[in-house]
């Protein structure tokens, strides 16, 4: 749910200034479906994850030191 969240508050992002500034832009095919934006957006979510995994390990391997 709370990737859903995100998913559509980005979503809004994008779509705030295409609908404001032009109209006409929502009459347009999107070109990257829901589908793939979620993929993408998992895989954002996933690195990020193992970014934080990696830098909780490195800290712990400091302190193991002292």
């Amino acid at each position: 749910q709370e990737a859903y969240d995100s998913i559509n508050e980005f979503s809004q992002q994008i779509e705030a200034p295409l609908t404001t500034c032009a109209p006409l832009a929502r009459t347009l095919e999107p070109d990257v479906s829901m589908r793939d934006f979620y993929k993408e957006f998992q895989r954002f979510q996933e690195l990020i994850q193992i970014c934080e995994n990696s830098f909780v390990g490195f800290l712990d391997s400091i302190q193991m030191t002292y």
